[in-house]
């Protein structure tokens, strides 16, 4: 009756409570409420870290073939840098993607803050890393390196 009479006070639908499938038990309003509390979405799949996985692998191929098969920035034609060039703007658009997935579905305030049990200091110091790299290698990929200006911020990219 105090769990019914809870679930009405809440007006939720998802407040109601339901027999658990593997305990048996009543879920409480308490217990929901600490359900919402979990992170939910695309990006806390284990899909979505297998693809974000296989991307910075493939980064990682692709600029160590750069490095052995590639000619500098600017000791070469833009002919023979083109391929290097599409690359770099593929991968940094497929980076840009994944931090926009990631941060919509978590939402910013997780993403950046994360969990306050388990991260201490108030800040989720990876996902915070990951940002500031893809932001920096958008810098350098689309204007630093159109003006110039070659920084090899791109290989900071392989500590994503």
């Amino acid at each position: 009756a105090l769990a019914q009479g809870a679930a009405a006070a809440c007006g939720r639908k998802s407040c109601q409570p339901a027999k658990a499938a593997r305990s048996g038990r009543e879920h409480t309003p308490m217990d929901v409420a600490a359900q919402d509390d979990e992170p939910s979405g695309i990006a806390t799949g284990w899909w979505f870290n297998v693809l974000r996985s296989v991307l910075v692998f493939a980064n990682v191929q692709v600029v160590a073939m750069e490095t052995n098969h590639g000619c500098t920035a600017f000791e070469c034609t833009i002919e023979e840098r083109l391929p290097w060039y599409v690359f770099d703007h593929l991968f940094t658009v497929l980076f840009l993607a994944d931090l926009v997935i990631a941060v919509a579905s978590l939402g910013p305030f997780r993403y950046f803050r994360g969990d306050p049990l388990e991260d201490k200091m108030g800040l989720n110091v990876l996902n915070t890393l990951d940002f500031v790299v893809v932001i920096l290698r958008a810098v350098d990929v689309w204007i630093l390196t159109s003006i110039g200006i070659d920084t090899g911020i791109k290989l900071v990219s392989l500590l994503r």
